[in-house]
């Protein structure tokens, strides 16, 4: 009786752990097969968007607003533009090398003022430039300035080998079209008055 009790339970408990094993077998094959059919679609449909976006749905960041850009404005504009970028970027007022800072940067906008007309439309263009600043930017903008106009006088003065010193020190005698002529520190002086740098 116990034998077959035993054989009983036995077997009922074999039944159990089959029947759970079937069970979780399945379960458990058919989950990793599906698991990477499924991934594999949606790897897929992740990789696909990224190249299309390009050609035609284009983000804010992609596709940004251009009427500030240089192509806005005309190449009279952009060129007096830069110049004052330069100027902005360069030109550190009490630093060490902030002599041949400001040579360069007086020697490019010479080039400018060389080659280039002072236009109503481009003087517009760097008045908005500095009126975009904050109080704090453009008292820090006119010292740039004035450390600029101080040094075209020098490059443009009589001491023509202080000058030539000060160019060459700055890297820039031979790229520079030094000596300047009146005409063009005439442009930068108009320049100058214009942006209220002197009295007139």
């Amino acid at each position: 009786m116990r034998k077959l009790t035993s054989l009983l339970l036995a077997a009922a408990v074999l039944l159990v752990m089959t029947a759970c094993g079937a069970l979780t077998r399945p379960a458990a094959t058919s989950a990793p097969e599906q698991a990477p059919a499924e991934e594999a679609p949606e790897a897929a449909a992740e990789s696909e968007p990224e190249p299309e976006p390009a050609p035609g749905e284009g983000s804010l960041v992609e596709q940004p607003d251009l009427s500030n850009a240089p192509d806005a404005i005309d190449e009279n504009q952009q060129a007096l533009l830069e110049q004052f970028i330069l100027i902005d970027d360069l030109v550190q007022p009490g630093t060490a090398g902030s002599s041949l800072r400001a040579a360069v940067a007086a020697a490019s906008l010479l080039d400018w003022a060389a080659k280039d007309q002072l236009s109503d439309e481009a003087l517009g263009i760097v008045i908005d430039y500095m009126a975009a600043k904050s109080v704090e930017g453009q008292a820090e903008f006119g010292e740039k300035l004035d450390a600029v106009e101080s040094t075209v006088g020098l490059l443009t003065g009589k001491d023509s080998d202080q000058a030539k010193d000060l160019l060459t020190d700055a890297g820039v005698i031979d790229s520079c079209g030094y000596p300047w002529s009146k005409e063009a520190v005439a442009v930068i002086d108009r320049l100058m008055e214009a942006l209220g740098r002197r009295a007139g």
